[in-house]
């Protein structure tokens, strides 16, 4: 019975059916005589329900699965599980359920505690989730260190999906260190590993998060157009697994900032009626694109919507630092642009670091003390420009920010000449708007064209 139960399970992952071959496999897992067999189902169920982003269930069988096997003896299969476990729980904990450090910290101090230092792979791993509990933490310190030798030792092994992962946590040290250009190479260096491997489970699941990390890193750096062509090829690799929401989103910021905001609502609409019907899985990292969509409908005058969409996306967010800076960081460039600018300093009360959206919510919090005539709107610039990093986009709103507080007509034409060299019409014209004139009739005919409402002064 378990072996025909495997083969059905097999037959539905070549059809492309996740969720009904995660459940086969978690009825094998019942079915079988042994601990291996046992576990090697459990870890199958895991890698197909990572394939449809179910992080959370993916989490639960590698646990129950490490915890099979250490019942069973098997203290290097159990290392390896807890490790994968911590892994999901961590660097994906967006589609885990945000996990605390408290559940997953344990894990893997057993993990270590079970490991053979013979075990170059679990080492690497568990090395890596240390990284990654660092990351959850924002202590770029911490984490840089375990991120470097998880990636020496990955490439001791010849593991790619090992190796891939490793490129990923050096990537997002990259991003807390404000190294935005070394965070495209790396994540460079990761696309062209995986897509020159075999397809495989796991392996499609780390393209599709790729391609989302070399959008999110293009964005960064201003390079929205080439963004834009990695989302699609995102959005390909998503659709080829049946992951309907997914797909969507992909191309949803970079048509945003590109000016393109019928296609970006659109992109919205979809994603969050095909996350609905896909059970309304724990999606953090979709919270920012979230944002965006409530972004596009408040520069546009549509209130509701905005509101609307933007309880949407802290709903997301949930605990996660990482994507509540996201989401707080168009809430402020909304308010600011509806004229509220004490809405927008309450938002940017605090400020948060860590985050890979850091550099553009400290600036757009700046422009927002600024705006709001605070006392203390030197500090939240001081603030800001050490976090900027390379990171164009956020330069660009820095730029805009100082020139409002030093009237400065120089530092104004500046930013607005970054921003049309980034291909950003709807930033461009805020910054024409503020320089009057011929450039705020300029302004004017670009809000049109967008279908967005003038900026309130």
């Amino acid at each position: 019975a378990r072996e025909g139960t495997v083969a059905a399970a097999d037959a539905a992952v070549r059809r492309g059916a996740a969720a009904r071959s995660r459940q086969l496999y978690e009825d094998a897992a019942r079915l079988a005589d042994d601990g291996v067999e046992r576990c090697d189902a459990l870890m199958a169920a895991a890698e197909v329900a990572l394939r449809a982003w179910r992080g959370d269930h993916g989490m639960r069988l590698f646990r129950e699965a490490g915890e099979t096997a250490e019942r069973n003896g098997d203290d290097d299969r159990a290392a390896a599980a807890y490790a994968r476990c911590v892994e999901i729980g961590s660097r994906m904990h967006g589609i885990a359920g945000d996990p605390p450090v408290s559940e997953l910290a344990p894990l893997l101090k057993r993990g270590h505690e079970l490991s053979d230092d013979n075990d170059i792979p679990t080492r690497a791993r568990l090395r890596l989730d240390d990284a990654w509990l660092a990351w959850m933490s924002k202590d770029p310190e911490a984490m840089a260190k375990p991120a470097q030798e998880g990636l020496e030792l990955a490439r001791r092994t010849d593991d790619r999906q090992l190796l891939q992962n490793a490129l990923d946590a050096i990537t997002a040290s990259d991003w807390l260190q404000g190294r935005q250009l070394s965070a495209v190479e790396h994540t460079r260096e990761r696309l062209e590993l995986l897509e020159s491997a075999p397809r495989s489970h796991a392996l499609d699941v780390e393209i599709s998060d790729a391609l989302h990390m070399m959008v999110l890193c293009l964005v960064q750096i201003g390079e929205f157009r080439q963004a834009l062509e990695y989302a699609k090829r995102g959005a390909e690799a998503d659709r080829s697994r049946g992951v309907e929401f997914a797909e969507y989103q992909r191309e949803l910021m970079p048509s945003f900032f590109l000016g393109n905001w019928d296609r970006a609502i659109e992109l919205g609409e979809s994603s969050r009626r095909a996350w609905n019907e896909s059970g309304r899985p724990p999606l953090g990292a979709f919270a920012t694109p979230a944002a965006c969509t409530a972004a596009a409908y408040g520069y546009r005058g549509d209130g509701a919507a905005a509101d609307d969409w933007m309880n949407h996306a802290y709903n997301l967010s949930s605990r996660d630092l990482e994507q509540t800076c996201g989401v707080r960081m168009f809430g402020i460039d909304l308010e600011v642009h509806r004229g509220r600018f004490d809405e927008a300093v309450a938002i940017g009360s605090d400020p948060v670091a860590g985050s890979q959206w850091t550099a553009t919510y400290a600036s757009s919090r700046a422009e927002a003390f600024i705006r709001a005539g605070r006392d203390d709107a030197a500090e939240a610039i001081a603030w800001a420009e050490p976090r900027i990093g390379q990171d164009r986009y956020a330069e660009a709103i820095l730029f805009r920010a100082r020139g409002t507080h030093a009237s400065d007509v120089a530092l104004l034409r500046e930013a607005k000449q970054r921003f049309e060299q980034m291909e950003c019409p709807f930033q461009a014209a805020r910054t024409a708007w503020l320089l009057g004139g011929a450039e705020r009739e300029e302004a004017a005919a670009t809000f049109e064209r967008l279908g967005a409402t003038p900026p309130v002064d």
